[in-house]
This record gives C-alpha cells, sequence and structure tokens, in this order.
C-alpha cells in the first residue's frame, strides 16, 4: 500500500492515468453488466 501511494506521489501523470483507466474499466464493466441484464426493446 505504501508503495502505490509512494508511485502516485512521485509520478502523479503516471499515477492519475492508471487510476483513470481502472475507474473506466470497472465503469465499463458496470455499465455492460446493467445492459446485459435489462431488456433490449
Amino acid at each position: 500500500m505504501v508503495e502505490g501511494v509512494s508511485f502516485f506521489n512521485t509520478g502523479s501523470i503516471e499515477g492519475f492515468m492508471t487510476a483513470s483507466s481502472f475507474i473506466v474499466s470497472i465503469s465499463t464493466r458496470l455499465i455492460m453488466q446493467t445492459l446485459a441484464e435489462k431488456p433490449t426493446r
């Protein structure tokens, strides 16, 4: 956990890109799941 914090502190841009891509992947997965559960009309 400490290594991750230091990584975010040392490389703010790289850490931001990694965090943003991680959040986007999770949000996309949730959206795809909700769309799959809802009946398409």
